[in-house]
């Protein structure tokens, strides 16, 4: 290995050290809560709104704090390989695997895994920061126990990916010095595809429970398929699962995610349907006194309203 391909290998850690759970991580600024409640909220539905100001005061404060926290990190980020070169850990873990055996292989195992480990805790006060961050604006109920074993689970994924990488990279670098970048990026598209592949069905399990909707609420699992009946849509009811996003999050998040079989997302064009179920309200004109006030809004359906929805 040489020094002058360790930014190449920096490059391969910072794309596999991002959050794996992110993914059901959707930041988004708080959400005013309820829409209105007033009377005349179930008359004509009003065409704009303006939330409270207590609420709106929120908003910006932690539109202002996200930004703070994407600009520190951003420069961080930057930081964080020069400070491992200036220190010299990244050429000491390359010597100490060569060391350890001659072949190419158990070298990347050793070193791999070693670099990609520094850099994640070195980015754990902004990963640490951005919980925090969450749940004092709302957004996430996770407790930091909780937090800190998704994020152990996050870095054992980064090092598995990470380490193939890392792998594949020295080896293009070695087989075609001059058009490396092309060829590895030929070959990281069909692990890319993978990845995506599994995320519903082995990655994203480990940070959520997925539970078949006809265990839960069976009488919800017929409402849907009413919906995507008239969508000439066929979703089987062992194909719609309820996540508990509720668990760890508040906020509304669409959930697409995978490809094909493994495709999800609560839209009547998939071929299967998730439930995110944290349970919001939105506002319709009613027809009636007795017209029931969760409905569902492209498919994505509200469980639970607030008392004077």
């Amino acid at each position: 290995m040489k020094t002058k391909h360790l930014l190449g290998v920096f490059v391969i850690c910072f794309i596999v050290s991002g959050d794996s759970y992110a993914k059901g991580r959707a930041q988004q600024t708080p959400d005013a809560g309820d829409r209105a409640t007033t009377s005349e909220a179930f008359g004509k539905p009003p065409s704009t709104y303006s939330p409270p100001p207590d609420q709106y005061e929120k908003a910006v404060a932690y539109s202002a704090a996200h930004y703070r926290h994407a600009l520190i990190g951003s420069l961080w980020a930057i930081l964080v390989p020069l400070l491992i070169l200036r220190w010299r850990l990244a050429p000491g873990y390359r010597d100490w695997a060569e060391r350890v055996s001659a072949r190419r292989f158990v070298q990347v195992l050793f070193y791999a895994p070693l670099l990609l480990l520094t850099i994640g805790l070195l980015g754990i006060p902004f990963d640490a920061w951005d919980h925090w961050l969450a749940r004092a604006f709302g957004l996430s109920v996770q407790a930091w126990g909780s937090w800190l074993g998704d994020w152990m689970t996050n870095q054992v994924i980064a090092l598995i990916l990470g380490t193939l990488l890392v792998w594949i990279l020295y080896a293009v670098i070695r087989r075609s010095p001059r058009r490396w970048w092309f060829y590895f990026w030929l070959s990281v598209i069909p692990i890319v595809l993978a990845v995506f592949f599994i995320q519903p069905l082995v990655i994203d399990p480990l940070f959520f429970k997925f539970t078949p909707l006809q265990t839960t609420q069976p009488e919800l699992v017929l409402k849907l398929e009413q919906v995507i009946h008239r969508g000439a849509i066929e979703i089987p009811p062992e194909r719609m699962f309820e996540m508990n996003a509720s668990s760890k999050l508040t906020g509304l998040n669409a959930y697409v995610t995978g490809f094909g079989a493994s495709k999800r997302r609560p839209k009547c064009s998939s071929s299967s349907a998730m439930r995110w179920d944290i349970t919001f309200c939105i506002t319709f004109q009613r027809k009636s006194a007795s017209s029931p006030c969760c409905c569902s809004l492209s498919c994505i359906w509200v469980t639970g309203c607030p008392s004077g929805c």
